[in-house]
Parts: C-alpha cells; sequence; structure tokens
C-alpha cells in the first residue's frame, strides 16, 4: 500500500502557509529529491479487533462445553434419583435400589453439578467479558 511521504508531507507544511495539495507535494518532493509516495508493509499480526473477535469465538466455545456439561450432570443427577435400576433385558422388571445406593448417587450427582455450576458461571463470565471488549475495540 502506498501512503504520502510523511518527510515530503512535513516539507510541504513548513514551506507554505498549510495549503497543502498534490501540486505543493510534487513540487516538495522534486526539490528535495525525495519519492512522493512510499510503500507501507500491512501490519504482520492481527488488529484488536480480530484478537476480540478470536478471544470472543473461544470463550462462547468453552460456554457451549460447559453448557453440555451441565445438562449431562442434571440428567445425571435425573438418573439417580430413580428409585429402581433400569430393567436389564426387555419384558424384565425393575429391581429396587437400596436407599444407601440412592443417597450415594444423589451425592455423587450433587457434586458433579456444584462443579459445573462454577465452571458454568466461570465460563458465562468469561463471554460477557470477551464480548464486552469486542464492543469497545469496535466503538
Amino acid at each position: 500500500m502506498q501512503t504520502i511521504n510523511p518527510a515530503v508531507y512535513q516539507a510541504a507544511e513548513l514551506m507554505t502557509d498549510r495549503t497543502i495539495n498534490d501540486m505543493v507535494l510534487r513540487d516538495v518532493a522534486v526539490m528535495s529529491g525525495l519519492p512522493l509516495y512510499v510503500e507501507t508493509a500491512e501490519p504482520a499480526g492481527p488488529s484488536a479487533a480480530d484478537l476480540a473477535a478470536q478471544a470472543l469465538r473461544q470463550a462462547e466455545g468453552a460456554l457451549r462445553c460447559v453448557q453440555n456439561a451441565w445438562n449431562v450432570a442434571r440428567a445425571d443427577l435425573g438418573e439417580a434419583n430413580r428409585r429402581h435400576e433400569p430393567p436389564l433385558f426387555r419384558g424384565a422388571k425393575p429391581q429396587p435400589r437400596s436407599i444407601e445406593t440412592v443417597r450415594r448417587l444423589q451425592a455423587q450427582a450433587m457434586r458433579r453439578i456444584n462443579v459445573v455450576r462454577a465452571r458454568l458461571r466461570a465460563a458465562e463470565r468469561a463471554a460477557e467479558a470477551a464480548r464486552a471488549a469486542l464492543l469497545a475495540v469496535a466503538s
């Protein structure tokens, strides 16, 4: 990408009363022996908006994963609350679970729910922070 040479522009400002047009810039470039245009390189890395968008995509992906884990933990609690074992084959009667087994399964499921709930809240906060960062960079 080509832009006007800053040295030529600065010299034109010094030589004129700040009324700069194409002719003035060309004349100053010829007088000073500098090129009128210089090549400017594109930024090597991603922009701040690209980085913020990438962070948002990662945060939303992590949030989806934790939401799936939350759904699994809730399903595990529902399974733990069942009073009977599922039948082993079609036509068999469901076998009752002992109350100790039910309580143990419920405690395990509640521990998983509490861990996943904390992760879910943290993932929601991270996603909100990423959205706010993207809005701040975009505006």
